[in-house]
This record gives C-alpha cells, sequence and structure tokens, in this order.
C-alpha cells in the first residue's frame, strides 16, 4: 500500500475523531475554523451537514474551491456559535500571562472556559477568549449585585454555634419571593450523620471548593456538629450540575506506629471503605513500616467520620478462584443462609474476585471499633453510578511521523486501521444509544520512552478507559498511569505481561499460556471423555511451542480420569499404534509451527483413510496458515479459541453491511478479525460502564455485552490484581457442517 494511499487512511480517521468533536482549529484574522481534509467522494452537500454550515460559507472560506472539491484537500470550516477568539495555548503558557495579554482576569477566562477550573491549561488546545461587550455586560451584572446589601453576612471569625440554615425546601414563601433580585445571604451549616462535603455542596447548590474557600478544615473532610460557612450561590460558585469527580494524585504512605485505617483514612481525605479496596488486608493487620497506596480521591469517596456509638455488622470476603460457598461458611463459621442473606446474588453461584458482605457475630461486633472498620455500606468503594458520557482512548503505534508519498504501510498497522474502524462503528451505535462517546486517538510508538511521553499527556488523566498499548515494553508505564488515576487499561493483543497481577485495573484480552491451557484441558476432558486421546509432540524441541498445552492437558486427563496416550510424533507407523479402530480418536499435534504440521497432518490424513474414525484438535492459528488449509478439512477439526464470529447471525450480517458501506471495504478475515474485535471491545466496556458505572466490575457476572466475536469471561487474578479473559470457543469445522460453535 503506498504512502499516498496511507495519507488518505490518516485523513479519513481523522475525520473520524469528529466523535470527540476535535478537528484541529485554525485562527484566520481572529477568527475560528475548523481544518478538514476532503475524504474520497465527499462534496460540498455532504461536508456542509456534517459541520452545520452553508455551501457558500465552505465556498467562501475557500475561494480556491470554485471549480469543485479534490480528495485530500485541506478546507477551513468556519466554526459556528462561537463568541470571542479563539487562543491556541503555547508552551509554557499560563493564565497569568493570558490575563495579562488580553486585558482578562481570572473569572473572564473560567467562565469562558469551565474546563480550565479542574483541568488547567494544556498545551496546544484552544481556548475561547470572551468579546469585550459580553465582558461589560457581565462586569456591570456583577457590580448590580454588589451594590445590593448583604444580609446576614457573617463575621470574619465565628466564635460559637451559628443557627443552622434550613434546606431551600423549608424556607418561608416570603423569603423567597419578597425580593426576587435580592443578593443571595451567607449562611450556616452544621453538619449532621452522613453528610459529606459534597453532599453539603449538592444541598446548597454551591461547588464543593467555595465552601473549602471559607472553611479550610473542610479540606481533610467534615465532622458531625462542625458548623460550616456558605457562600451564596452565583453562576461562578453553582454545584456542577453532574456528579463531575475530582481526582487528586496517587499517593504512598508508609505506615507509622499507632496508625489506623481510620486515622490514615481522616489525613488524606479518603473514605476508609476507598483505602481498604485499594490495600486489601489493612483492616485485618495494618503492619509498622508498611507502604500502602492513597487512591485518588473523589467527591462521592471522601472522608466522613463516623460516629462512636455505630459498630459495624459485617466485614468483607474477597472470592478466590475455586472457592465455594460452603467453604467460605466454614472458614466464617456462619450458615449458609447467613451468607445468601447478606449476599442475595450468591444464590446465582460464586465468581472470583467478587465483594462478600460476611455477617460479624455479636461478640466481634462488641469488640471491633468504629474507627478501624469497614462501613456497611460497599458499594461507596465503588463508581457505580450509570454513565451517560465516556471518555476512551486508542494507543497505538500508528507511525504518523514516518509517513511519506511512497512508504508503504505494514501488515499490524493495516490490523489497527480496521481494530480503530470497528471501534467508530461501535461509538456510532452506542451514540444512537444514547451515550455520548468522547473518543481520543493517539500514537504510541513502542518503546517505554515513548509511552512515558504519551502518559504526560493531561488529559488521559480524565479517561474512563484506554485501549493499549501494542507493546509489552509499553504496558508497565502503562498500568503504572492507570492504577494512579483510576483508569482501566484494556490490554488488546499481549498476553504475557505481569502487570495484571498487583493492578486492579488491567483488563487483558488475551490470557497467558497456562491459564488458557487449563481452561481448554478442562473443556476437552469434559466433552471429549469418550474419545481416545491421542497427545502428538515432536522431538525437535523448536516444533514444540505449546508444549505447556501437552503437560497441562495430560495432567488435566489423568486428574479427571480420562484416558489418553502421548506420543512424540516419528513416522507413520509409530502414529498408528496410538490410534484405536473401535472408538473415536482425537489427535492433537500441540504446536502451532507450520512445518511440524506439514509432516503431521498428512499422516494423519492416511491413517484416516484406513477407515478409522479420525479428528484432530488444534489452534486457532493454523486458520492462517494456506499450506494446510487441505488437510484440515478432510476430517473433523477442532479449534480452541477465544474468538468466534457467526457469520450467519443477524447482527454479524449488519455489522459487515455497515462496515462496507462506511469504508467502502471488506474486513480481512483473520483470525480474530481485527474490525470486530474493535468493535467488541468498544461495545463491552461502554455498555458496562453505561449500566454499571466507572468501577463496572462489581458487576462482572452481570454483564452480558453486544458482542460478536467475544462475550468475553473476565476472572480477577488474586485478591487485588486485574482481570483476564477466560473466555475459549471450541470451535468445530467439518465438511458437512462447516464451521460452527461445539463448546464454550
Amino acid at each position: 500500500m503506498t504512502g499516498k494511499i496511507f495519507a488518505s487512511i490518516l485523513a479519513s480517521l481523522s475525520v473520524s475523531m469528529m466523535l470527540a468533536g476535535e478537528y484541529p482549529t485554525k485562527i484566520v484574522e481572529g477568527k475560528p475554523y475548523y481544518e478538514y481534509s476532503v475524504a474520497k467522494s465527499e462534496g460540498f452537500y455532504s461536508i456542509s451537514k456534517k459541520f452545520g454550515v452553508t455551501q457558500a460559507e465552505i465556498q467562501e472560506a475557500n475561494p480556491q474551491t470554485k471549480n469543485g472539491l479534490k480528495e485530500g484537500e485541506h478546507l477551513l470550516i468556519p466554526k459556528k456559535n462561537t463568541q470571542g477568539v479563539m487562543h491556541k495555548v503555547q508552551k509554557s503558557e499560563t493564565l497569568f500571562s493570558l490575563k495579562q495579554k488580553y486585558g482578562l482576569t481570572y473569572d473572564d477566562l473560567y467562565e469562558a472556559n469551565p474546563s480550565l477550573k479542574t483541568r488547567g491549561l494544556i498545551e496546544g488546545t484552544d481556548i475561547r477568549i470572551p468579546q469585550k461587550k459580553e465582558l461589560v455586560a457581565r462586569r456591570n451584572k456583577a457590580e448590580k449585585e454588589a451594590s445590593e446589601p448583604v444580609k446576614n453576612a457573617p463575621a470574619p471569625v465565628v466564635t460559637k454555634p451559628v443557627e443552622p440554615a434550613k434546606p431551600a425546601a423549608q424556607q418561608s414563601a416570603a423569603s423567597t419571593t419578597t425580593t426576587p433580585a435580592a443578593r443571595p445571604s451567607f449562611t450556616a451549616h452544621e453538619v449532621k450523620k452522613g453528610e459529606t462535603l459534597y453532599s453539603i455542596s449538592k444541598q446548597h447548590n454551591v461547588a464543593a471548593d467555595e465552601i473549602v474557600k471559607l472553611n479550610p478544615d473542610a479540606k481533610e473532610g467534615v465532622k458531625i456538629g462542625q458548623i460550616l460557612i456558605i457562600p451564596p450561590t452565583y453562576a461562578n460558585t453553582a454545584a456542577p450540575v453532574e456528579n463531575t469527580t475530582k481526582k487528586s494524585e496517587l499517593k504512598t504512605h508508609v505506615v507509622k506506629k499507632g496508625e489506623t485505617v481510620y486515622s490514615i483514612s481522616k489525613q488524606y481525605g479518603i473514605s476508609q471503605d476507598a483505602l481498604i479496596s485499594r490495600n486489601p488486608g489493612i483492616d485485618q493487620e495494618l503492619q509498622e513500616g508498611k507502604m500502602i497506596i492513597v487512591p485518588p480521591v473523589f467527591e462521592s469517596n471522601s472522608f466522613v467520620e463516623p460516629e462512636q456509638s455505630q459498630a459495624p455488622s459485617n466485614k468483607v470476603h474477597i472470592v478466590k478462584p475455586e472457592e465455594t460457598i460452603f467453604g467460605i461458611c466454614k472458614q466464617y463459621m456462619i450458615t449458609q443462609e447467613d451468607l445468601i442473606k447478606a449476599n442475595p446474588d450468591v444464590a446465582n453461584g460464586l465468581m472470583a474476585g467478587k465483594i462478600l458482605r460476611i455477617p460479624m457475630s455479636q461478640t466481634e461486633i462488641a469488640e471491633t471499633t468504629t474507627a478501624d472498620s469497614i462501613s456497611n455500606s460497599l458499594e461507596k468503594v465503588f463508581n457505580s453510578e450509570p454513565k451517560t458520557s465516556i471518555e476512551c482512548a486508542l494507543a497505538l503505534p500508528w507511525n504518523f511521523a514516518k509517513v511519506t508519498e511512497t512508504s508503504k504501510i505494514d501488515a499490524n498497522t493495516e490490523k489497527f486501521i480496521e481494530f480503530y474502524n470497528g471501534m467508530l462503528l461501535a461509538a456510532d451505535t452506542l451514540r444512537k444509544n444514547g451515550l455520548n462517546i468522547n473518543l481520543r486517538v493517539y500514537d504510541s510508538g513502542k518503546t517505554d520512552a515513548e509511552a512515558q511521553t504519551l502518559v504526560s499527556y493531561k488529559e488521559l488523566k480524565n479517561m474512563d478507559f484506554i485501549i493499549g498499548p501494542a507493546y509489552q515494553a509499553q504496558i508497565k508505564t502503562m498500568a503504572d498511569f492507570a492504577l494512579a488515576y483510576n483508569v482501566k487499561l484494556v490490554i488488546p493483543f499481549s498476553s504475557k505481561s505481569d502487570e495484571v497481577k498487583n493492578n486492579s485495573n488491567i483488563f487483558q484480552i488475551n490470557a497467558p499460556q497456562n491459564e488458557s491451557a487449563a481452561d481448554v484441558a478442562l473443556q476437552i476432558a469434559q466433552n471429549f471423555k469418550d474419545y481416545n486421546i491421542v497427545v502428538v509432540s515432536f522431538s525437535d524441541q523448536k516444533y514444540n511451542d505449546k508444549a505447556v498445552w501437552a503437560d497441562t492437558l495430560s495432567f488435566t486427563l489423568n486428574a479427571m480420569g480420562v484416558k489418553h496416550k502421548d506420543v512424540v510424533f516419528s513416522n507413520f507407523t509409530e502414529l498408528k499404534k496410538t490410534v484405536d479402530k473401535k472408538k473415536k480418536n482425537l489427535i492433537f499435534p500441540v504446536t502451532t509451527n507450520q512445518v511440524a504440521l506439514n509432516q503431521v497432518l498428512p499422516i494423519i490424513n492416511m491413517l484416516k483413510a484406513k477407515d478409522t474414525e479420525i479428528a484432530v484438535f488444534g489452534f486457532n492459528e493454523w486458520q492462517n496458515y494456506n499450506s494446510i488449509s487441505k488437510e484440515l478439512f478432510q476430517y473433523d477439526t477442532y479449534f480452541t479459541s477465544p474468538f468466534f464470529v457467526d457469520f450467519k447471525s443477524e447482527e454479524t450480517i449488519k455489522f459487515l453491511r455497515k462496515y462496507r458501506s462506511y469504508y467502502s471495504a471488506e474486513p480481512s478475515n483473520t483470525h480474530p478479525m481485527y474490525a470486530i474485535l474493535g468493535y467488541d471491545m468498544m461495545m463491552y466496556f461502554c455498555e458496562s460502564m453505561q449500566k454499571y458505572g466507572h468501577d463496572f466490575e462489581w458487576a462482572l457476572d452481570k454483564i452480558k455485552p453486544s458482542t460478536l466475536q467475544s462475550d468475553f469471561k473476565f476472572n480477577r487474578v488474586g485478591e487485588s490484581g486485574g482481570f483476564i479473559n477466560s473466555r475459549h470457543f471450541i470451535i468445530e469445522n467439518s465438511e458437512t457442517n462447516g464451521c460452527k460453535m461445539f463448546a464454550k
């Protein structure tokens, strides 16, 4: 593929980023324009509809187009509904330098660009510089309000309790209707049981930051009985309409002598539940000198002073792999009825990683102090609020900087482009279902240094999830970043990283070989127990790339009492000795090496010609080898794969039609199909967060994704690790039945 074609693909990729509303912006003579590259077969009409401008406006901004449009031509598209001029933030610029340059105040900039308060200035982004007439109108309004009398303004120092303000709903009609234009007064609020800084800010419709300005101690958490001064509500002090998340930096803390979970939680302003969630086991044992992680602080998990009289009635247990209800009940000496009563959904089965409430005995309750216990409301640990908007990023090695007119695209980049195309189709589907998708695309490169540059971009801290990177060398840096800022990191291709073992924010699509082998070995033992199973390895060790599978399968079959034979392949005669003419035979050459397969598969075919019933078991990779395709379909062949596409299903047919319509191309028929893989990942993580919140892992057993190639079955690794997709299909290929799912 030539560089020119690749450049065209990159242009269409840039166009697709309209999902994030982030076409590059250019300021020409003080007016903002989108920079847009014309796609193949595009005309004035389709572009005008895309941007909501007229064809005449496009032609006026681009005089060179009077004779028509050309593919790849760069256009300036007038940016509509924008007040004032746009300023592209340069390196080293600050809010102070901008306000000096344009004769503004900080409030002017904040009001025109609300995101500045939470994200600050980001190099390369555009901010709005308000017009003078807009500022004059706002300042006149402010002066008018300032000239009105302030009622009940507090003294600089509060020396005695102030009568708590009544909630707005309880105020008298006179106070709300007598002087509708009057400036609202300062009030006082006495903190009650269960209230947090966030809930108080919502109650008074005042931003939490504004309360902290008048009550600095509230930054570390509020206490029952504490008197807070509440400022009046203006446009710039009102609480956000949505439950926005306010993140702080990740911190580490070394436990000092005498410290408790309670004291550490209070010190950092984080709830005890959130601290325990990031550091499982500290509620049971908190050793001096132990380093613990203090997670980012959310408005919904800030520290709350508990009442000393309230004691917990539950402990917490994180389900380990293969644990049973009986075993857990025996461990804690409780009845199954008590466990199910505290956790009703347990009746539907257990899943590794699930958090259970364990009822405490009256003696345990009496001996446990509230300060160092776990709250009854475990849900507060998780951000389980259903989302209506998703921030996500794709970080893959596009190598944009190396593209020239004559360069060729490599095979991996072709796959990545199809993967991205599939993500866009999923985003389109999700948007039609009412979910707002903000998708950003980054060139991740291949090295750890490039990954470190990538995670320095401030906007990544606000992502719900990141898909990438493609290379193992970058995973450690990306994983540390994801843990620090509570971003889900979806590792799409690599299966060899150990980061998932200690990072609860990682979701790994491809399972490590040993875990895949164990899952599939169990499936073989269950589905082929009546077969004569022959496990074939090779004398030349370079062919035994799946030796772990041979060992695991033999061990599992022995453990489950399923008879089988292990043989080292040499020739027809030796392999013939392992075949049983009275039974169905399942021969499993445990390799993905093409040379080895070219040797053994013709021999197996010869055995079948002797009226012996033979089936072959193999790996998904085999289907990509043209040299063995003729051999495979001369007998029943079973593949193991985490992916399976039913091309007869209505949803798959719709996807393929849509792909052809959008991209005028067919997705490559590889295993897996990368276009569908991108679609599936986008659908799974967005739908999960839409229904169960950012921290949707509490509901893994409830998720039923709208996927086409894998329905993803994520299991937690250990008590504090991330999640690995353990889904494996057994796929049957035969001359009579074609390709179909045999088991999963």
